[in-house]
């Protein structure tokens, strides 16, 4: 679909959901997220795929109380078919969609967890719904031949299953700061270079010469502090090459929104994706041209 084609299919079925009369509802915050569409139209979209819904905003949120996890807002609901059409047409108009918004989020660091407490189960909701868009976005972009790509956080290497077969041609290293899972990943993954280290020490790798990195679920709110954050951005930029890209999501919020990436130095090509009838937040970024000390001036 042609993204012409697919911005009027979009504006004809948000005209139609503003035409009827919004109704106030409670809902699960937590499965709630929105994005701005075209810069001036806020769309909310459910993760509940059992009663997939998504609508146009037509006033603030209403903010949940503390310590609820419900909220309230007014919606112009999508109807069935409009939500069809707009799941065929957002795809193609992911680059007009702004910065994913949660509407409620965890806001302190969670609890360290062994791979035992539930760990596992993270993974296999990464395998199932985030990696596929990393590999999407992966296939669009213009990578050297033989170009590394890094994972700075791989875990066990779960996203190498899905990016080596399909991009056979690329090389990869990964690192990740739990010594229990090192071990492991080693052994799934023994043509690929796995180091034991913090993400804001990339001492693995040479300076200028990463073409990807892959940040999932690493410089995200509930994960690292703000200034861990910083650090391993400001790490990645010295380590990738010219023309590099950097990609940033996970489950929940990323510390930065597109306006503070770009104080590191990053172009931000996209910033939202649509899966599964709601937005997830994605950012892939690009590394200009210039010289590493003036990226984070």
């Amino acid at each position: 679909m042609e993204i012409q084609e697919a911005r009027r299919l979009a504006y004809e079925c948000i005209r139609a959901a503003k035409s009827r009369k919004p109704a106030k509802q409670t809902f699960d915050g937590h499965r709630l997220r929105g994005a701005t569409f075209d810069r001036r139209v806020r769309l909310v979209g459910n993760m509940d795929l059992r009663a997939p819904l998504v609508g146009v905003l037509p006033e603030k949120v209403i903010e949940p109380r503390k310590n609820q996890d419900s909220l309230s807002l007014s919606i112009h609901p999508f109807s069935d078919r409009e939500l069809q059409t707009m799941s065929q047409a957002l795809p193609t108009l992911e680059p007009l969609l702004g910065d994913t918004v949660f509407f409620i989020n965890p806001g302190k660091m969670l609890p360290s967890q062994t791979w035992n407490e539930g760990m596992g189960m993270d993974e296999r909701n990464y395998y199932t719904i985030i990696d596929p868009m990393i590999v999407e976005e992966t296939a669009k972009i213009d990578l050297p031949e033989n170009g590394l790509v890094c994972d700075p956080a791989c875990g066990t290497g779960r996203l190498f299953l899905s990016l080596k077969p399909r991009f056979p041609r690329l090389r990869y290293v990964g690192a990740d700061a739990n010594q229990e899972v090192i071990r492991i990943t080693g052994e799934l993954h023994p043509n690929i270079p796995i180091f034991a280290g913090d993400a804001r020490e990339m001492d693995y790798l040479p300076p200028h010469s990463v073409a990807l990195f892959i940040l999932s679920g690493l410089v995200n709110k509930s994960v690292v502090t703000p200034e861990a954050g910083a650090e391993i951005l400001r790490q990645a930029v010295a380590k990738a090459r010219k023309h590099a890209y950097i990609m940033i999501t996970g489950k929940t919020l990323p510390l930065f929104h597109s306006r503070e990436l770009a104080r590191f130095g990053l172009q931000v090509l996209l910033r939202t994706k649509w899966q599964f009838f709601s937005f997830f937040p994605f950012y892939l970024c690009r590394i200009p041209a210039l010289k590493p000390e003036k990226l984070t001036s």
